[in-house]
């Protein structure tokens, strides 16, 4: 009994622990920006890229070092990074060149 409260409180913190880190990357008119490239930014590592759906939306490629920062490019835009938010979704408005 004792070894399936300990699992059940395992997989209660692994589940919260996984909340989904969506981003919405939209141009300056707040359009989708489909196939922007994501990236999870840490202090010596990059994951990714992710690329945004017809929608505009990906989700953050996950970093063993825990990401510190979002990195998102696309040709003909600026590219963009920011602080990994306390709060997700994220969304990121690019400008075009």
């Amino acid at each position: 009994m004792k070894y399936m409260i300990t699992l059940a409180a395992l997989s209660v913190l692994f589940l919260t622990g996984c909340s989904t880190e969506e981003v919405l990357v939209v141009d300056g008119k707040g359009s989708p920006v489909k196939d922007a490239e994501v990236y999870a930014v840490s202090l010596s590592m990059s994951t990714g890229p992710v690329k945004t759906n017809a929608k505009g939306e990906a989700t953050v490629p996950s970093n063993a070092q825990g990401a510190k920062w979002v990195s998102v490019t696309k040709k003909g835009y600026q590219d963009v990074q920011v602080d990994v938010p306390t709060k997700w979704p994220l969304k990121i408005t690019l400008k075009k060149k």
